[in-house]
């Protein structure tokens, strides 16, 4: 097989096609984990452990750089509040939804995102962009119409899960400029950590082994 010499938009569909896999096999544990643990504490646990394998690769790689990160504080922690408000949400709203349904709405995300772009990185959509979108929208609302056993406000929670981590992604774009990747991942991972940490105390429940294995497993996955 001859090597194929991708350019770097085609490398980030690809790393983008993974990464939608990979969430959608972490909604799936998710859905499970929410019977047995409140979502504040899937959240703290999932930004958590998701800052280990970042660790690593940093250290292996030697990427780590604090220089830009007192500097943009007011972003980080934008993001930060962000991430935790938008995965409560999205949590939330997985228990009550079928997976389906919840991974239907949750996909509105990458919708969200090329309708903030003008908005927050002052980037041009063309016209086609924009239907895309409108179509997208339609798509979405007609996967995942109510239905008997489907909660409006789980949906909406959802939606805004979402739009919330959108943002986040948003911002993390504009802090790319001067932050490697791997960086921004583990902050972006850390910072939301250390948010929800706050009410974590009081929504405690102490894992058993496989809900350990599934925290673990959830948050090296985000």
């Amino acid at each position: 097989m001859r090597h194929m010499n991708l350019t770097t938009t085609q490398k980030g569909i690809i790393y983008m096609v993974i990464g939608m896999m990979t969430f959608s096999i972490m909604n799936a544990i998710i859905k499970d984990s929410t019977s047995d643990y409140h979502d504040i504490q899937i959240v703290f646990f999932r930004c958590l452990f998701a800052t280990i394998p970042c660790a690593i690769a940093l250290t292996l790689r030697r990427e780590w750089s604090w220089d830009n990160v007192i500097e943009q504080r007011k972003y980080h922690a934008i993001r930060a509040v962000l991430l935790a408000i938008g995965l409560t949400a999205l949590f939330t709203g997985i228990h009550y939804l079928p997976l389906s349904n919840s991974m239907a709405l949750y996909f509105s995300s990458s919708l969200f995102l090329v309708a903030l772009y003008p908005l927050i990185l002052k980037e041009k959509v063309i016209p086609f962009q924009w239907f895309a979108v409108i179509i997208g929208f339609i798509g979405v609302m007609i996967i995942a119409q109510p239905q008997a056993d489907a909660s409006i406000f789980a949906s909406l929670l959802i939606i805004s899960g979402a739009l919330f981590e959108s943002l986040y992604n948003l911002f993390g774009r504009r802090l790319s400029q001067n932050t490697n990747s791997l960086m921004l991942t583990f902050l972006g991972s850390l910072f939301p950590a250390m948010v929800v940490l706050i009410p974590l105390p009081f929504f405690w429940i102490t894992p058993d082994l496989f809900g350990w294995i599934a925290l673990i497993t959830l948050g090296i996955g985000g």
